[in-house]
């Protein structure tokens, strides 16, 4: 099976891309309101890619839609300027840096700049009906095809399920 195959259906499923779909953002005074009465909420065009499970939005089983961010390696480090050094992407790529999770393009897959970044800090509900209404009017999209998804979905579960420990083992193991 192909890394991304473009669909254009009504199905809704995990790893589907949606490209610029508006994403609420809360402000730090929430929920104060203003002047007006209002509670101050801006919205905002973002690429996301969908985490809930197929099966749950299939099923009717969510009325809410995880999404997380999806960047290309160059908007993401634009960003977040620190990611321009050495050595950075080579260690999101080893799972040594939680919370981010690379992909491979749609272009050419042993190009290392053409990854995408799903950054699972930075997750946001969205209603599914919302999300529906999105899909129907967006046209074609880009869906993440297996085993490739399973390897997000696994990913964005280790990512939620981590414990820290207030005292780390040790690292130095002396042999007997």
């Amino acid at each position: 099976m192909a890394i991304w195959e473009k669909t254009n259906n009504s199905l809704i499923c995990q790893g589907d891309r949606l490209n610029s779909i508006a994403v609420p953002l809360i402000h730090h005074s929430f929920p104060q309101v203003d002047n007006d009465g209002s509670v101050p909420v801006d919205v905002q065009p973002m690429d996301v890619t969908i985490l809930t499970q197929s099966c749950e939005l299939e099923n009717s089983k969510a009325s809410l839609v995880v999404v997380a961010g999806i960047y290309t390696i160059e908007d993401f480090e634009e960003l977040n300027a620190s990611f321009q050094s050495k050595g950075k992407w080579e260690s999101v790529a080893k799972v040594r840096f939680d919370g981010l999770h690379l992909l491979h393009g749609h272009g050419q897959p042993t190009n290392g700049r053409e990854c995408l970044v799903v950054d699972f800090r930075q997750i946001v509900s969205l209603p599914i009906e919302y999300v529906r209404s999105f899909v129907q009017n967006c046209g074609e999209r880009w869906r993440l095809g297996s085993p490739y998804l399973e390897n997000m979905s696994q990913a964005f579960g280790r990512y939620f399920m981590r414990v820290a420990l207030p005292i780390d083992l040790p690292r130095d193991f002396v042999k007997r």
